[in-house]
């Protein structure tokens, strides 16, 4: 049984059918050749314009030197992760939706294929044609290593990052064009979402590049989420995170979130392709659960040292203002913001239409039993679950660092929050009008509601101030401000629970006047 399970497993990464024809493709005629061409002819021209900025043919000193040879290693660097993230999402992008225009899935599944083995075949094909171009950039980094702006411990580092970082881009390509049913479609979505990706893992990366070179460390130890941005290659390639006492290289690390995240996005995709309760689903659904109880474990665990140091050190000084409840209340803020990811799924969780498939037909309003099948009765559970999964991590880490936990009324507050956000994928599902009209509606509601009100209250300076305002009616309130929120937060989580009771009637009610809920019950 095991041994079936590994050559199951080891045929979809070794000697993958679908790989191998798409290398032929991809390789197949002048193209490629001269693809490849005018990538070095970019890369060459860079070069030697960036080398010949920082090159004035004057005298300079040895240290001023070894900075200039260093800002060169770093463009380089930075101009293969542009490279990394125009060339991955446009490899992938259109490989399953053009197959689905051809009509040619059919056959494949035909065949005894199974989703993963088609899809890990896709998605490694347009990786291994990365690792292509970044062999074929050697001979440009190695010229940093030769006039000693950087070592070859740095350039492999940051090759392996960069590497992984373009298969985190393949990945959300490859779901982007399952669910997609035109081409450019799929690629203008894969950008979107590659260009999103990048500027929330800047804000991340930056925030851990300053942490790892503060007064309070200035050693190369650093959090591994430095290595989730390509822009952030060369800071993040000499980088460690200590476990248990071992220096563990940052680049595995990030190496392990690549493949965790890429494993996620075959998984959706597999689902997306398969039928109503089908074994894909199943799995996405528990994999998410337990992402999400090791993701938030994992991140708490990056910040949570320095967060304690700072906080000791803080509490101790003479003079210091900060109190526990400031510190805890950030831990409410971290715990709250980091549920955001919830805004791309809840619309996937909650709509329901009648203009397609089985799995996504009205089948009740909440139903456990259906928690991992994917059916909308199963979505309120499973979001309220994930939830709880998310605090539990941060809970397990901040225990063992002897540090509160998220308040209980912070987490009321999310699950009253974000059922409430599901009742508006209900109500806008209640009109019949298909199942991505529904989504689009509902997600054009949560952005109404979340981001159309900042600009407006940030023209009238209700930011500025911690004193009340018209900002005290922003539903996001407890999540912002460094005062303590926990009363807010029980006052604004029965108000979300109330509202969730009102939009959820009125959408069952519209529902049934509409004929819905009986058509899917016939």
């Amino acid at each position: 049984m095991i041994g079936q399970w590994l050559r199951t497993n080891l045929g979809c990464y070794v000697g993958n059918a679908a790989t191998v024809r798409d290398f032929r493709v991809q390789l197949r005629g002048n193209r490629a050749i001269l693809l490849w061409g005018f990538y070095l002819l970019v890369l060459i021209g860079f070069t030697m314009i960036v080398y010949s900025s920082n090159s004035d043919g004057s005298q300079t000193s040895i240290v001023n030197a070894q900075q200039s040879l260093r800002s060169f290693y770093q463009s380089i660097m930075i101009l293969l992760a542009v490279m990394i993230n125009l060339i991955s999402p446009a490899l992938t992008a259109g490989s399953i939706v053009m197959e689905r225009q051809r009509r040619s899935l059919d056959l494949v599944f035909s065949a005894p294929v199974t989703a993963k083995y088609y899809l890990v075949g896709k998605m490694l094909s347009s990786y291994r044609y990365v690792w292509m171009l970044l062999v074929l950039s050697l001979p440009i980094t190695s010229a940093c290593v030769v006039l000693g702006g950087a070592t070859w411990s740095d350039v492999i580092s940051a090759y392996i990052i960069l590497s992984f970082n373009a298969l985190i881009y393949t990945a959300m390509a490859l779901l982007l064009s399952t669910l997609s049913r035109q081409p450019v479609a799929a690629i203008i979505w894969s950008y979107f979402a590659a260009i999103a990706y990048s500027i929330a893992t800047a804000t991340i990366s930056g925030s851990a590049a300053v942490m790892g070179m503060s007064g309070m460390s200035r050693t190369l130890e650093a959090p591994f989420i430095i290595t989730i941005n390509p822009y952030f290659v060369v800071q993040a390639a000499p980088t460690f995170t200590k476990i248990y006492g071992y220096d563990v290289p940052n680049w595995l690390l990030g190496g392990l979130f690549a493949i965790l995240f890429s494993k996620i996005m075959v998984l959706a995709a597999g689902s997306a392709m398969a039928g109503f309760a089908a074994k894909e689903t199943k799995s996405l659904r528990i994999h998410g659960l337990i992402y999400s109880f090791l993701g938030a474990a994992l991140l708490a665990y990056s910040v949570s040292p320095a967060i304690s140091m700072v906080r000791s050190a803080t509490m101790r000084g003479p003079g210091s203002t900060v109190t526990a409840t400031g510190w805890d209340s950030g831990m409410d803020l971290m715990f709250g913001w980091l549920l955001g990811f919830l805004v791309i799924l809840v619309p996937f969780l909650s709509c329901y239409g009648s203009d397609t498939e089985r799995k996504y037909w009205a089948d009740g309003l909440a139903k456990i039993r259906n928690l991992l099948i994917g059916s909308p009765s199963g979505g309120l559970p499973y979001i309220l679950l994930m939830i709880l999964a998310v605090y539990g991590g941060i809970a397990l880490v901040h225990t063992q660092f002897g540090m509160s936990s998220p308040s209980l009324a912070i987490l009321f507050w999310s699950l009253s929050f974000w059922a409430f956000m599901w009742s508006l994928g209900r109500f806008s599902s209640s009109f019949n009008l298909g199942l991505r009209a529904a989504r689009s509606l509902h997600f054009t509601l949560m952005m109404a509601l979340v981001a159309l009100p900042v600009p407006f209250f940030t023209a009238m300076g209700a930011f500025s101030s911690s004193n009340s305002g018209i900002w005290d009616i922003y539903i996001l309130r407890p999540l912002i401000g460094s005062e303590d929120n926990r009363p807010i937060a029980w006052v604004y989580g029965l108000m979300m629970l109330a509202g969730t009771l009102v939009v959820t009637y009125i959408a069952e009610t519209n529902a049934s006047r509409k004929g819905v809920l009986q058509r899917y019950a016939s």
